[in-house]
């Protein structure tokens, strides 16, 4: 397994530091997630430009031009948004960048009515798909001088992505 480590220094409220990781693994949403938190903290979370550049460059770096799992979903009733949700632990207006590609169509545009998982395209645009697609993925560790950055995996949240990966799709599917 080939693996790119790069670094970005983010000015935060909370003063996180943090590492991606570009993993050049075919997962799914789940099981990139699932190895992510194993191995790192979370998939990547990307507040802002600068990030976004800094994952083309780890991309370019491992001569990987495709698409790449980042950690943003859709929670459905709330819209888009990233696992940690704490607003704590972004600055002004970082919880929200997004960086919708338009390429073919403006994104997100739910195509088939199961695309409620972000892969970042390799100019660093996203695009929301499907989460049964094999892709690589990008991690990210999280560093932080002020608090201890715990992630809940219970049961809850597993029947939840299990529900919103699997069932979703299956009605979805159905209704067509």
């Amino acid at each position: 397994m080939f693996l790119v480590l790069f670094s970005t220094f983010l000015t935060l409220s909370s003063c996180l530091s943090r590492q991606y990781y570009f993993v050049d693994k075919n997962m799914t949403w789940t099981e990139a997630q699932r190895y992510c938190r194993q191995n790192y903290t979370d998939l990547a979370t990307l507040e802002n430009a600068n990030n976004t550049k800094s994952l083309i460059a780890a991309a370019l770096n491992s001569s990987y031009n495709g698409t790449a799992w980042i950690g943003l979903y859709d929670d459905v009733i709330n819209g888009w948004r990233w696992f940690l949700d704490d607003d704590t632990l972004y600055g002004p207006g970082e919880k929200h960048f997004r960086n919708w590609s338009n390429i073919w169509n403006q994104e997100p545009n739910n195509l088939g009515g199961n695309e409620m998982y972000t892969q970042m395209y390799p100019q660093g645009s996203w695009n929301d798909w499907q989460c049964s697609a094999l892709i690589y993925f990008v991690c990210y560790n999280s560093e932080s001088n002020h608090k201890k950055l715990i992630l809940p995996y219970d049961n809850h949240y597993r029947l939840k992505m299990f529900y919103l990966c699997n069932v979703f799709a299956f009605l979805s599917f159905r209704s067509h």
